[in-house]
């Protein structure tokens, strides 16, 4: 710093190479307030370099649904760029409040606004070349790493990323124009502030905001009225269009309940009795001065917890969920789909195709069985205590009363090795039940268009049988012949017809059988040759082609996450570091008025603690509301099972606190650093 008032002193009008060595010592004297800025400004450049090379390399090309995979990477990148802005916008803003009180002395010792301008400038510059030279060769290395992990997730085998020189042209200009804006609002703010102002500025907090009772109520409306769209939503299709309007409502709440909540509660904590003791009436009053100077810090925290958790619960439920979806759905490893349009149409006629394109095609197969099933999506229905009534004639996905019906008969879950012996005295006007997801385990009665069974017996499960994925309550109907079967179908077309509708649901006859997964091609293309208009569906395949689509969208995911949890990193760095510059003076007043050492830890150490607890309340209460159109999101890919969703959800969570815990402990170390440095006769009290 002397030697840099000395050569300001020395020259009258600086010239380029000084200005250019003025910002090189900066840089390297100040190397804890430019390294946040650099580290996550070079991060946000390798996640957006990243993003862009696999979505233009001509290696994306060569993988199986390369427009699916491409669009998400599409969508990711968007998503990266925009909160590359805002955050640097941050960083860029917490960098020049540090910079502010040399700035000023510079301009008190005759240093002009331009020159202060020129010399902020070339240390931008020279942010932006080091983020630029290290950012391409770490991201290079790390993209084909990265590259290397997504094929293996999506079950591909390229495994070489083709850098195009255009993702490289395009992360530089992505950033020069970036840098280019925060220059600009940096000169901007220099040029209207005047001297004095930059040099009271770095002590300055948030402004406490007028109208706290107005805001509290903003605040509680906000997150109430976001809290119930969330719980009230009982339809997937609902879930997500009330998911951005619930979110938008929680985002603004939570903003507000920082600035105006917690600055309310803590004010009518000192009109209470207990205030007025000397260990809460100090411990009041400092954390209600570090609320007013970091609200909107601790806001952003919670915001971005909350954020990278939903995204990774959404992401990672919908890839394990998905997988367990196509298992729960291929029993055995080869279906043949046939739909009834023939009266000589059988299970028998089915299964004789089958064995002819095994004995043609040289591949065997084996546990052959064919059943015969109809289903019904998103039919209308009533529930009123132990009975439910179908008699719904629309199809509305937005509707409450939807649910979706699967029908089947006794003899055919039996000939899946189903051995219980209600199936075998089943009657006419009598039914069993499954849930393949809801709840109708108390359902005593059925009304079905007109016709009225007897629910004698709720099957928890049944093997052998696909589960058919579907976003609405579905439930297994089980009839004790054809002939009852067909008077069900038949009840529920006359009603459509009746009203000039379509239930477009017709029988069709499914062929369950294993084949080695490595002659499925070979079955398909004799299969082709029966010019039946059938086609076979396989395990295999069928996972393939989920974890390809999933996978990509699990990779977006946790990339972006993995954004969101670098914001949060170097927004409590910031929040450390300020507040450690900000408490040197907050040690010796303590000490001052008499606080003991012990005394003075204590108090500080619980305003700490506080700035670490309260964010992750907010984000397990809020993760606690978004629950149920989480799970409901989840729902639109057919993800069903609840005991899947629980647990990804409560490992991300003890994931997600765990990280925040740890960073919670490494910035509390620049904290006392910040603050051992600054004052030095503290440095007993920190160690002790």
């Amino acid at each position: 710093m002397i030697k840099n008032i000395n050569a300001i002193k020395a020259v009258d009008g600086l010239g380029l190479v000084l200005n250019l060595k003025l910002a090189l010592n900066n840089i390297k004297k100040e190397k804890n307030t430019f390294s946040p800025f650099i580290i996550s400004s070079l991060s946000m450049f390798i996640i957006v370099f990243i993003m862009f090379s696999m979505r233009v390399s001509h290696s994306l090309k060569k993988l199986n649904n390369w427009e699916i995979i491409s669009k998400m990477l599409f969508f990711g990148l968007v998503t990266v760029i925009l909160f590359s802005i805002i955050f640097l916008f941050y960083s860029y803003n917490f960098l020049l409040n540090e910079r502010s009180r040399e700035y000023s002395i510079y301009n008190v010792l005759g240093f002009k606004k331009s020159n202060i301008i020129l010399v902020a400038f070339y240390e931008i510059l020279i942010c932006l070349l080091i983020i630029t030279g290290v950012g391409l060769i770490v991201g290079i290395a790390i993209a084909k790493f990265l590259f290397l992990i997504f094929v293996n997730v999506i079950g591909e085998s390229y495994y070489n990323l083709e850098i195009n020189p255009l993702a490289i042209i395009f992360v530089i200009e992505t950033f020069f124009l970036i840098f280019t804006i925060l220059f600009s609002l940096g000169a901007l703010k220099i040029l209207k502030t005047s001297p004095k102002e930059l040099l009271t500025k770095t002590s300055k907090g948030e402004r406490e905001p007028k109208g706290k009772i107005i805001l509290t109520i903003s605040s509680l409306m906000l997150l109430i009225s976001g809290y119930y769209l969330a719980l009230t939503v009982d339809n997937p299709v609902n879930a997500l269009t009330k998911f951005f309007i619930a979110v938008l409502l929680v985002i603004f709440g939570t903003y507000l309940f920082y600035i105006a909540v917690t600055i309310s509660y803590l004010k009518m904590k000192k009109k209470m009795r207990s205030y007025y003791t000397s260990h809460n009436f100090i411990s009041t009053n400092l954390l209600l001065y570090r609320m007013k100077a970091n609200a909107i810090g601790l806001a952003n925290i919670t915001i971005l917890l909350t954020m990278s958790l939903v995204t990774l619960i959404v992401t990672t439920g919908l890839f394990i969920g998905s997988k367990q979806v196509i298992l729960d759905n291929f029993p055995q490893e080869a279906q043949v789909r046939q739909n009834v349009i023939h009266k000589n149409d059988s299970r028998l006629g089915l299964n004789k195709i089958i064995e002819d394109t095994s004995n043609k095609s040289g591949v065997k197969v084996s546990n052959l069985n064919t059943i015969r099933q109809i289903s019904y999506d998103f039919i209308g229905r009533s529930r009123k205590n132990n009975s439910i009534d179908f008699n719904g004639v629309y199809l509305n996905l937005l509707g409450k009363n939807i649910m979706s019906v699967v029908m089947v008969t006794a003899e055919d879950i039996q000939k899946l090795g189903n051995h219980i012996e209600i199936l075998k005295s089943l009657k006419k006007n009598e039914i069993l039940m499954t849930d393949f997801s809801g709840n109708t385990k108390n359902i005593e009665y059925v009304g079905w268009y007109g016709q009225k069974y007897k629910v004698v017996g709720h099957l928890n499960k049944i093997a052998n049988l696909p589960k058919q994925p579907s976003i609405s309550e579905t439930s297994l109907l089980i009839f004790s012949d054809d002939n009852s079967m067909n008077q069900a179908i038949s009840a529920i077309n006359k009603t459509y017809d009746k009203e000039g509708l379509s239930t477009d649901s017709s029988p069709y006859f499914l062929s369950l059988f294993d084949i080695s997964p490595q002659k499925v091609y070979q079955f398909k293309k004799y299969l082709s040759q029966q010019d039946k208009g059938l086609e076979l569906d396989d395990r295999k395949s069928s996972l393939k082609e989920v974890v390809v689509e999933i996978g990509g969208i699990l990779f977006i995911g946790f990339i972006l996450s993995f954004s969101f949890i670098i914001g949060v990193a170097m927004i409590t760095y910031y929040k450390q570091l300020s507040e450690g510059i900000q408490d040197k003076k907050t040690f010796k007043i303590l000490q001052d008025i008499g606080l003991t050492k012990v005394e003075v830890k204590k108090t500080i150490s619980k305003q700490v603690r506080m700035m670490f607890i309260i964010p992750i309340a907010m984000m397990v209460i809020n993760f606690l509301f978004s629950y149920n159109m989480i799970s409901k999101i989840i729902e639109l890919f057919g993800i069903t099972d609840s005991e899947i969703i629980g647990i990804v959800s409560l490992l991300v969570v003890l994931t997600v606190i765990l990280f925040y815990y740890l960073t919670y402990k490494i910035t509390n170390l620049v904290y006392f650093k910040t603050v051992e440095n600054k004052s030095k006769q503290d440095v007993g009290l920190i160690i002790s």
